[in-house]
């Protein structure tokens, strides 16, 4: 579905384009599209506005602004876009004034992992405060221990204290079996080449020893939790 925004020399699709340039970008974020990335969609009472407009300063090099959307379960009121725990506190406060107390957190966009991290870390009104603090400047192998742990049912205060005990491996298990085969064994020359490490790892996933969380990313401690 495409919305004409009225707004000449404008896309409705430039909130697509990427970031990383030194000046200014004019991005439109579409108010009330359906189905962003999966999350329960913004309410179509917003669609009376059809799009806003948001100047958003970007630094080359700079990561993507994680963006959540804070939406009411009243439906007397409308939500807001939030990019930071002030903004986040302080669009509640105007909520607050008008009678509404409880919103529900949906993620909008930001980093890939970090899209994994909040989609299993279940942010809501509570753990704002706890993202914006301790998770939004996680890098890509800390949020994949933290998802681990996630995944494997711990709940997030739990996790963020444990997670730097898992152990990752990049690579594939096969890689992992070989590599732990011949730190720890005296493999003879002759017998090297004999050494089928696929079935090794296959043995080593059965058993629990290791989980493969994503394309060549393996827990080698899974058993520990």
């Amino acid at each position: 579905m495409k919305f004409n925004c009225g707004k000449p020399g404008i896309s409705p699709d430039a909130a697509s384009l990427p970031f990383g340039y030194g000046h200014q970008t004019r991005v439109l974020i579409l108010a009330g599209r359906a189905n962003f990335d999966g999350l329960r969609t913004v309410p179509l009472s917003l669609m009376a506005a059809a799009c806003r407009e948001a100047t958003i300063s970007r630094i080359a090099g700079d990561k993507t602004m994680t963006t959540f959307y804070a939406q009411p379960y009243s439906i007397d009121h409308t939500g807001f876009y939030f990019d930071s725990l002030e903004a986040f506190e302080a669009g509640m406060e105007k909520l607050n004034a008008k009678g509404c107390e409880e919103v529900e957190i949906q993620f909008i966009d930001g980093e890939c992992g970090l899209t994994r991290l909040a989609n299993a870390a279940g942010i809501g009104q509570g753990t704002v405060a706890l993202w914006f603090e301790e998770l939004d400047d996680l890098d890509t192998e800390q949020i994949d221990q933290l998802c681990f742990l996630l995944d494997c049912g711990f709940d997030l205060e739990d996790a963020l204290t444990r997670y730097e005990e898992v152990c990752i491996f990049h690579g594939s298990a096969a890689d992992y079996a070989q590599e732990l085969i011949e730190e720890t064994t005296d493999i003879p020359e002759n017998l090297r080449f004999y050494i089928d490490y696929d079935a090794i790892a296959r043995d080593m996933g059965y058993n629990g020893e290791i989980v493969e969380i994503d394309r060549e990313v393996i827990v080698t401690n899974a058993h520990e939790f």
